[in-house]
């Protein structure tokens, strides 16, 4: 078969896996390095927690001399296992057993790792919620959630958020446990005093640690995340299972060229997001260090960490990528501790890569693809391959070959027919990685059976080459048809972004004729006209392609792109703000 009539789909082979505890791999990196620091937390004190890790004092001179470098929070793996352990006994002694459910909507703090730890040691169900989602406009938002996970243990972090979940528990049966991580209020309880309790247990730390190494059920949920709802308004509740978190360990270690004892990887990502828990596993995984700075100070704290802790590991999203390298304070920052980064959590392209490899010269620079719904489904072969070499599609990055264990294909969104490679269409994936069913069982239409398999349909515009090189054009809602002529926003931006130098979000717009246009909104023009862009879009995609408007976000009273908790830019929100634009005009 010639490369022009294969069909696009692509089958990563076997993928062998020996362990299904997820326990089990994170001790690899407690056996590898147990005076090693397991997790950096830079906005917390030294001695936050000290009862945790009291008689886990490590002596030795390298920890001495790391944790004399900086006065805040410093756990080795030996004071995160016991600190977890005494979580977990505590936990038991109150009642909670293996199986239930853990709903945290904390701020990125020790807490996180701490409990991300016990979970694993526990085998609980971990429910990763939004912390905003106590606040009073989002009231009826924390209740359906609270409703969809029915949680058997909530951790909040103060008053405020112990309020909001009282108020949505005043009418039937609450949680067995609260936790308030700071203050106190009636009927709530703290992590020192959960792990005072330890010594009811019936449970010994001993046994515990064996029964988590132990063979898990595959089939047991283990994580629910929710995804944005940036698409569709609706957050959709993510049930993974055991299958699905361990199968992502063994190809998340693609990642970069690999950790190692000494590596030091930022984790700034918020943690009701995938990506937190998948990079913290992969670093204790490899016994590395994970260095969190303080969530509030957005760029300003990447930017302390690399400076400050030596950073050799970064994932970027775009939003980030121009936070940081925009910033002022990056200017004359030493980067060379910085030798992998990995690019992803949005579309990127040629231009993102071009930025980032200039402005972090040591760094080999890669991209990844996650989603809520399972990750691990791409491998970068492209480390060793000259930046010119690297295959762009209309500037767009690729994302690699599938890996062992994931089956790929692109079909016709409204048929579902088996498409040709080079011919986009909607990315479905097949991976134990990726969930079988959303919580509750909810949108089941995202899910396909066809040739005796189950597919997840991604809702992903992609394409797979005639090597089964795989690139993700954008999202197949975000389309723009142009009398009929299908439009990628994602090449236009990356396009417009390069003449003008500013962040850009291209959107749909309707017209009388064409049926839909165009519409560029950049967060400024760099110099140039709205005529100017017009013609450099025609220019580059042809007449086709043509731009309706370009507005700035000052026309439109913001100063920055709205952006979700990863760092997208919400385009709903986008058509929004024009929509009220040019109401105000008419």
């Amino acid at each position: 078969m010639q490369p022009e009539e294969q069909l696009a789909d692509v089958d990563g082979g076997a993928l062998n896996q020996e362990r299904s505890s997820i326990f089990s791999h994170i001790e690899e990196g407690l056996k590898k390095n147990p005076r090693g620091l397991a997790t950096v937390v830079m906005h917390q004190r030294a001695d936050h927690l000290s009862e945790l890790t009291a008689g886990e004092k490590d002596d030795s001179p390298n920890a001495q001399s790391a944790i004399a470098s900086s006065n805040c929070l410093q756990w080795t793996y030996l004071q995160l296992h016991q600190a977890a352990l005494k979580f977990a006994t505590g936990l038991m002694a109150h009642g909670i057993q293996p199986g239930m459910r853990i709903a945290t909507l904390i701020p990125n703090r020790v807490e996180y790792p701490l409990t991300l730890w016990m979970y694993t040691l526990l085998r609980l169900t971990l429910i990763s919620l939004d912390p905003g989602a106590v606040t009073p406009p989002r009231r009826e938002e924390l209740t359906k959630l609270m409703e969809a996970t029915n949680p058997d243990v909530v951790m909040v972090l103060d008053e405020k958020g112990a309020e909001a979940i009282d108020q949505v528990f005043s009418a039937r049966a609450g949680p067995k446990l609260k936790i308030l991580l700071d203050g106190a209020a009636d009927g709530w309880t703290s992590i020192p005093a959960i792990a005072a309790a330890g010594s009811k247990s019936s449970m010994s730390p001993e046994t515990i640690v064996q029964q988590a190494r132990a063979a898990d059920d595959p089939d047991r949920i283990s994580l629910i995340l929710f995804t944005s709802g940036t698409s569709t308004g609706t957050p959709k509740g993510c049930a993974r299972h055991v299958a699905a978190v361990n199968n992502i360990f063994y190809n998340i270690y693609q990642w970069g060229r690999g950790f190692t004892t000494s590596t030091r990887v930022l984790t700034s990502s918020p943690n009701f997001r995938i990506i937190s828990p998948a990079i913290h596993t992969g670093i204790w995984f490899k016994g590395a260090t994970a260095i969190m700075p303080d969530p509030s100070l957005g760029a300003e704290g990447a930017i302390a960490a690399i400076r400050e802790w030596r950073v050799n590991y970064i994932l970027f999203i775009p939003a980030i990528t121009y936070g940081v390298v925009g910033d002022a304070e990056f200017q004359g920052l030493d980067v060379s501790s910085v030798t992998d980064i990995t690019l992803g959590g949005d579309m990127i392209t040629r231009d993102i890569h071009a930025r980032t490899r200039k402005a972090f010269p040591h760094a080999v620079v890669s991209t990844s693809h996650g989603m809520t719904e399972g990750g691990g489904l791409f491998r970068w072969p492209f480390f060793a391959t000259p930046f010119d070499e690297i295959p762009f599609y209309a500037d767009i990055s690729p994302l690699g070959l599938a890996t062992p264990g994931s089956k790929l294909r692109i079909l016709d969104p409204e048929t579902h027919t088996l498409l040709k490679r080079n011919v986009p269409g909607e990315l479905c994936v097949s991976s134990k990685s990726v969930i079988n069913h959303y919580l509750n069982d909810t949108n089941q239409d995202a899910f396909l059976h066809q040739d005796g398999i189950q597919w997840f349909l991604t809702g992903d515009l992609a394409m797979i080459d005639a090597e089964g090189i795989i690139y993700i054009l954008g999202r197949i809602k975000d389309v723009i048809k142009r009398s009929g002529v299908p439009i990628t926003p994602a090449a236009l931006e990356s396009c417009i972004e390069k003449f003008t130098g500013s962040q850009t979000s291209v959107v749909a717009w309707p017209h009388a004729v064409l049926g839909q246009e165009p519409l560029v909104v950049v967060k400024g023009l760099g110099g140039k006209t709205e005529e100017e862009v017009k013609r450099r879009v025609e220019e580059m995609f042809g007449r086709d392609y043509a731009v309706g408007s370009v507005v700035t976000l000052e026309q439109l009273g913001r100063r920055e792109f709205p952006l979700n908790a990863t760092g997208k830019i919400i385009k709903r929100e986008v058509v929004e703000l024009v929509e009220g634009y040019y109401g105000q005009r008419s």
